[in-house]
């Protein structure tokens, strides 16, 4: 009996040091906060659009379109630092930092869609994330909805550098 009693009490701390990992794991950082958010979407074997979203934490977004867009070159604006920095805290509600650097994508010719976020302190890229949790690819709708391009961007350039 006493070795069943003491199999159930060590059973119950295990449980209890594991929860409160997760719980700190789960935790934000602290003082690393997110100094930039870029967006790809890649091309496809057909007429997928590309293009590529920069959100910066002073409220400036730049936009490159690169194919099969509407807006073909590389646009400014700044929407907001409440916009961009409401998008970010998303991002670290998301704990998006522990995400995968790479996922393997499991259909040939899906757009892809990329991130590099840029913390203070470090980088950190997500590689074909629309293969990941669902949440990157809502995070991914989410910038969409932000940007359209339109009369009040200012186009910087015609096509993107290096092309």
């Amino acid at each position: 009996m006493n070795k069943f009693l003491a199999a159930i009490l060590l059973l119950i701390i295990s449980t209890g040091s594991a929860s409160a990992m997760r719980r700190k794991k789960m935790q934000p950082q602290r003082n690393d906060e997110i100094v930039s958010v870029t967006f790809h979407r890649t091309a496809c074997f057909g007429r997928c659009p590309t293009y590529t979203i920069e959100l910066r934490n002073d409220g400036t977004v730049q936009y490159t379109g690169i194919m099969f867009t509407k807006d073909i070159g590389v646009y400014k604006k700044n929407i907001g630092i409440v916009k961009v920095k409401t998008l970010f805290h998303h991002f670290n509600e998301l704990r998006v930092d522990t995400c995968k650097e790479m996922y393997v994508p499991t259909i040939t010719d899906v757009p892809g869609i990329e991130y590099v976020i840029n913390y203070k302190s470090r980088t950190k890229k997500i590689h074909n994330a629309n293969f990941g949790p669902d949440y990157l690819r809502e995070l991914g709708k989410e910038i969409d909805a932000m940007i359209t391009v339109d009369n009040t961007w200012k186009k910087i350039a015609d096509k993107a550098p290096g092309l």
